[in-house]
């Protein structure tokens, strides 16, 4: 019932209480829970077959898992406990997601759901037009509830609390910026676009 056998020629397939577990095909492919896994004789693949999912996990003595798998309704990279995820490509680090899910392009220390770190954004729409835009929100101290779409300058706020909204009920805090704000319950601000340049007193806006 458990051993190792030859189905055919040159294939390889191991087997416990009585179930093949594993084959190693003439051409070099490998499948776990399948007889026929997948790949060419060029491209060599190994496959993972399970009625409800199927995961690779790598693991240390410290107990710190990352695994690869599907559910049966979609596929999947996780990092087990309060750890990192980390892209690399050419021996550098590219892209890192924290464990708050915070997303960093250039930085291993994201401090916004996106942060960019020595670098440009750039939207191509190969010749279509593209939207970036606020979903609906609130901007504190206003009853702007549509869409709020705000940019910030460099400032203390904007670089150490992401947080904070650019505008505390009095006066906006940031040393530049632009915000712009779509519909509002009393009317106001309806469309409106607003540019400030200091934090000691209401915003410099143009309506």
């Amino acid at each position: 019932n458990t051993g190792v056998w030859f189905p055919a020629a040159d294939t390889l397939a191991a087997s416990t209480a009585g179930t093949e577990r594993m084959r190693i095909a003439s051409n070099g492919n490998v499948g776990i829970g399948t007889s026929a896994p997948g790949g060419t004789s060029t491209a060599r693949q190994l496959t993972l077959f399970g009625s409800v999912g199927s995961q690779i996990t790598m693991t240390t003595t410290g107990g710190f898992n990352a695994n690869i798998g599907t559910n049966g309704s979609f596929g999947y990279f996780e990092v087990t406990g309060a750890y990192p995820i980390a892209l690399y490509t050419n021996n550098a680090e590219r892209m890192r997601i924290d464990s708050s899910g915070n997303v960093g392009l250039g930085t291993s220390s994201p401090l916004a759901k996106l942060s960019v770190h020595s670098g440009n954004i750039g939207i191509d729409g190969g010749g279509s037009a593209q939207q970036f835009y606020g979903r609906a929100g609130n901007v504190a101290g206003t009853n702007t509830t549509g869409g709020v779409l705000s940019v910030l300058g460099q400032s203390p706020n904007a670089i150490a609390n992401l947080s904070t909204p650019p505008y505390d009920g009095s006066n906006f805090v940031g040393a530049s910026g632009l915000m712009v704000r779509g519909f509002s319950e009393a009317g106001q601000y309806r469309g409106s676009l607003e540019f400030f340049t200091k934090t000691a007193s209401t915003a410099n806006a143009t309506s």
